[in-house]
């Protein structure tokens, strides 16, 4: 990273999210702070309370103590105290949190993202390839979810960091809405892989064999709280007060136009030199047949 910016202006610095000193020294010469930090799984060192809600609230309380004028808390679409997935309500209760310590924080909703080496088509590339069950269809595929190209968000944080914007709520979610089924069918298909490999799993099994992946694996493929999301749908606020990217002047990208960057090294080994077809079928809620 450090090449990326002029001399001293990118610096690198070691902090344990629990030492109050490593992060004063992380923040004390800034005057912007984004907070990125989060876990997608709990581990024996961190759960997701202690880094979504009681990180969060250390990182915004000493943001308001060394007068940073600004902090942009990146949170989750579906953030909600009341959910049943554990990561979501974690989320939710940090908002309250950093927004207690620092009432001016801009706080981030991106929906599930999607990009070089995430945990959305990557994870379906590990299932068709390497695992020795088949494919779980969560909920029945009928869960919506609207995905969002991580570079859209990126830019979406770094139009906050250099505007004028001042507190509020920005929710940043995919221009197309998709069921599960529907997802799984667009990557089947550019994949080139066979749809035999899909089982529609009772919710109690596939936790079970989350819990196993959780325990058995330094890095898990599937956590009981990410199963618990796959059965929830994204739902943005459609409230006047929450901004967009229509907000930031940012047209999105849909899985359509950028699936082509990711999904080369899921193809079936047969097609792996083949170009990946550029005209795809209507995968969104607006075809019903994957509804």
């Amino acid at each position: 990273m450090k090449p990326l910016g002029d001399l001293g202006q990118i610096v690198p610095l070691n902090y344990d999210l629990r030492s109050e000193e490593q992060l004063i020294e992380s923040i004390r010469h800034s005057d912007v702070v984004v907070n990125l930090i989060g876990r997608d799984y709990e581990t024996k060192n961190f759960t997701f309370n202690q880094v979504h809600v009681d990180g969060s609230k250390r990182i915004a309380k000493i943001c308001k103590d060394l007068n940073v004028s600004k902090l942009v808390h990146v949170s989750s679409l579906n953030a909600d105290e009341n959910s049943a997935s554990g990561f979501l309500k974690s989320k939710a209760l940090g908002e309250k949190e950093v927004l207690a310590e620092f009432p001016e924080a801009i706080i981030v909703r991106p929906g599930w993202m999607f990009g070089y080496e995430d945990r959305f088509w990557n994870r379906l590339g590990w299932w068709v390839k390497f695992s020795p069950i088949p494919t779980p269809m969560y909920n029945s595929g009928k869960t919506r979810m609207r995905p969002v190209y991580v570079n859209d968000v990126a830019e979406a944080i770094a139009k906050l960091v250099y505007s004028e914007q001042v507190g509020g709520v920005v929710e940043l979610y995919g221009p197309r809405e998709y069921t599960f089924k529907g997802l799984m069918e667009f990557f089947f298909d550019v994949t080139k892989r066979k749809r035999s490999l899909v089982l529609d799993y009772p919710k109690s099994i596939i936790k079970f064999i989350a819990t196993v992946h959780d325990k058995i694996t330094a890095v898990p493929i599937i956590t009981p709280d990410e199963v618990e999301r796959y059965h929830i749908n994204d739902t943005p606020s459609n409230n006047d007060s929450v901004m967009t990217f229509k907000d930031l002047d940012i047209k999105p990208k849909t899985c359509e136009e950028t699936v082509s960057r990711f999904v080369k090294l899921h193809q079936s080994h047969e097609f792996v030199s083949s170009p990946i077809d550029q005209k795809f079928k209507d995968y969104s809620v607006e075809n019903s047949k994957y509804v």
